[in-house]
């Protein structure tokens, strides 16, 4: 979401639309709006985080596929941003570009570098929490 007419910023979630309102007791009850708009982000990030795309392992090679084609779905129609997905070497998950239109063209670039894959689990006795 761009933050608006000559905007300097932009946001996938936009923490301030879980605005609040403060009982006289002083307990925070988020608007319905906010409620609504929060379970939606939580459903797809959720959707998201269970696409076991862990790229050490063969067999999940086409999971982390999957992933990089939601995501790219998710930039698309939620930015929008033109997407488009590089696939440098079968063994490798895809790169996931994505680019927007910007309101201020002289405003300086931002590049955003992140990985959408994930670490197999290993086993249990190995971790330190659930």
């Amino acid at each position: 979401q761009n933050s608006g007419e000559g905007g300097t910023n932009i946001m996938l979630w936009d923490t301030a639309q879980i605005s609040t309102a403060v009982s006289k007791f002083g307990s925070i009850r988020p608007t319905e709006k906010a409620r609504t708009f929060n379970r939606s982000m939580v459903t797809l990030l959720s959707r998201f985080v269970n696409i076991p795309s862990v790229p050490q392992v063969a067999a999940r090679r086409k999971d982390c596929q999957t992933a990089a084609v939601f995501l790219s779905d998710v930039l698309e129609r939620m930015l929008p941003a033109e997407v488009k997905m590089v696939q440098c070497d079968h063994e490798y998950n895809p790169v996931v570009f994505a680019c927007m239109e910007a309101k201020q063209p002289d405003l300086p670039w931002v590049v955003v570098y992140a990985h959408y894959d994930v670490v197999a689990p290993g086993t249990r006795e190995n971790w330190a929490t659930e």
